[in-house]
């Protein structure tokens, strides 16, 4: 599967429009939602390549990268609620690990 290269580069300029009125130092976000399996990584992996072609330096992060591991879901799934077991129910993100990703990523690179 592959996106329509008019929609990546769309995106890489509405991205640069939203973001032209701060300092060139602020990191631009691009988020892509959809349901599973819709091409989310796929997207993201196509805008990434498109930035680096222009010159740009660009990450795709998933919320993915950011489940807790099987031993802490088993032990909420323990303490809480079976689901916890499995990845993505609410609450089953590391989010301090999020926010210090984010807090000490460097600022000068396009996160999509």
């Amino acid at each position: 599967m592959s996106f329509d290269p008019v929609l990546v580069e769309r995106l890489l300029t509405m991205a640069a429009v939203s973001s032209s009125s701060r300092s060139s130092s602020t990191t631009r976000v691009l988020g892509i939602s959809g349901a599973q399996g819709s091409g989310k990584s796929t997207l993201a992996a196509q805008v990434v390549a498109s930035a680096a072609a222009q010159g740009q330096s660009a990450r795709a992060i998933s919320l993915d990268d950011f489940y807790l591991d099987l031993p802490q879901r088993q032990q909420l799934a323990a303490q809480i609620h079976p689901l916890f077991i499995t990845r993505g129910v609410p609450g089953t993100h590391d989010i301090e690990l999020m926010r210090a990703f984010y807090k000490g990523y460097n600022m000068t690179s396009f996160l999509v």
